[in-house]
């Protein structure tokens, strides 16, 4: 009976460990979206990288570089958000050129 109990209670600590990490996975494929939707909007649209802003739980924030060469601007996307009480984030960056 006992080896029965330790079974049962370690699947569902497997269980809980896989739905928490699929939980995290589900976040940060939402934040690559909107990182990639702002950078398609810096890149193909009327877009400026100068923009921050937020979707849903998710902060974002566009920066470029000050720095210009040759008619081509630096942009970075940053997305952040708390999962599970920790902050998480992710970057984004690219080149485009103004010629």
């Amino acid at each position: 009976m006992a080896v029965l109990m330790i079974g049962i209670f370690a699947v569902m600590s497997m269980l809980s460990t896989a739905a928490k990490g699929n939980a995290e996975a589900r976040k940060m494929v939402r934040a690559l979206n909107i990182a990639e939707e702002k950078m398609e909007e810096f890149l193909y649209g009327n877009g400026e990288c100068y923009e921050t802003g937020k979707t849903g739980e998710y902060d974002w924030e566009m920066n470029n570089s000050t720095q210009v060469v040759n008619g081509t601007v630096y942009c970075n996307a940053t997305v952040t958000w708390t999962s599970y009480g920790k902050d998480r984030a992710v970057f984004l960056e690219t080149l485009r050129s103004d010629d």
